[in-house]
């Protein structure tokens, strides 16, 4: 079978915080895993989280991390590599009249 990814938001109860859970869903399941995004607290975890693997893999581990408690999103946008997909990146803005004006003064 093909490998495919996919891209989740984890929403980690505090009762879960401190528990290792992304190493333990690569050990318990044939996934690679990717953060690629993580905010912590005291009161919850909210992590961006890339799963690389066949299908039914990816399935069982979303499951296993449900029944934990673990709320389990798809990450609908993906806005990481939307700004760079066009090329280089410019730094002005877009706006090169600036360059002009100084050679002026």
């Amino acid at each position: 079978m093909a490998s495919e990814k996919t891209r989740l938001w984890l929403i980690v109860p505090a009762r879960l915080i401190t528990r290792p859970l992304i190493y333990e869903l690569g050990r318990e399941h044939a996934v690679i895993t990717n953060l690629r995004q993580a905010s912590v607290t005291d009161e919850v975890g909210i992590v961006s989280l890339e799963l690389e693997g066949e299908r039914e893999e990816i399935k069982k581990a979303i499951r296993w991390m449900e029944d934990l408690g673990v709320k389990v999103e798809p990450v609908e946008i993906q806005t990481i590599e939307g700004c760079g997909r066009s090329g280089r990146a410019r730094n002005d803005g877009g706006n090169t009249s600036h360059r002009s004006d100084r050679s002026r003064g």
